[in-house]
């Protein structure tokens, strides 16, 4: 069991693991100035985070420490968080078994791009939103999860429907038209949130899908189809991003600049 002092073959165990990050790293890295860099790493196994971060030289993960969870951690857990034990830096906090095989390596890269994206503008550009303005005026730190968005809007629900075939048609300029529509028909908020959401994890989800293909994974594509939700946003987003990048001359694109392209519309 791991308490205050972790078994040695605990230590073992990750440091294998986390000497593939490097590996599938050399592989990856060319695609996207996202992920250039490496961030920390805290596993979650028998009621602890198990902390990993990067040596002095960025060439090794060393361990850090082990923290007790002060809260309840969902099973199978992804995600980039920043932790309060280790001074709010952010790290991609999973699951013990992510790294057991490659597919966990591409999951542990999408949330590298989402570390990347926080340290490089996502606060900033936050700050510019009128959602986020009001969520933080009501204190809804949960906005980004349940923002109550119309998915079953008349209007929303026949456009949408409808750009599936516009991606997979390449139809540049009726994609772009979908977005002059919304722009005009949701308020506000809503279609920041949209553009949010399209943004943040469709960018992640789009880098994922190129990580994957550089290492022989299937990819992760999903339908665009009902009943809509804030999942469809991730595939949305990551299909117009695709289409932007395809259209531009640009091979590495700065996300911040993304974002005003998109929100643009």
């Amino acid at each position: 069991m791991i308490g205050n002092i972790l078994d040695e073959k605990i230590y073992e165990k990750y440091d294998e693991k986390l000497k593939q990050v490097f590996k599938f790293h050399k592989i990856v890295r060319v695609i996207d100035n996202s992920l250039e860099k490496l961030y920390p790493v805290a596993i979650v196994e028998d009621n602890n985070y198990i902390l990993f971060d990067l040596d002095k030289a960025k060439k090794k993960y060393i361990f850090i420490k082990a923290h007790p969870i002060k809260m309840k951690v969902p099973k199978g857990i992804i995600a980039a968080m920043d932790l309060d034990f280790y001074d709010y830096k952010l790290a991609a906090v999973i699951s013990s078994e992510v790294l057991d095989d490659i597919e966990g390596y591409a999951l542990l890269f999408h949330e590298f791009v989402h570390c990347h994206q926080f340290y490089k503008c996502e606060l900033e550009l936050k700050k510019g939103l009128k959602i986020y303005d009001e969520a933080m005026k009501k204190k809804d730190y949960m906005w980004e999860l349940n923002h109550p968005f119309p998915y079953t809007d008349p209007f929303f629900v026949k456009y949408t429907l409808e750009i599936d075939k516009h991606f997979k048609m390449n139809e540049y300029q009726k994609v772009k038209e979908y977005y002059f529509h919304m722009k005009d028909y949701l308020n506000r908020i809503d279609f920041e949130y949209m553009i949010w959401q399209q943004w943040k994890e469709g960018f992640a989800r789009f880098i994922e899908n190129k990580t994957r293909e550089n290492l022989k994974l299937v990819t992760n594509y999903q339908n665009i189809k009902q009943p809509f939700n804030r999942v469809s946003f991730y595939e949305i987003g990551s299909r117009y991003i695709n289409l932007i990048k395809s259209n531009s001359e640009e091979q590495k694109y700065d996300i911040e600049d993304l974002f005003y392209e998109m929100l643009a519309r």
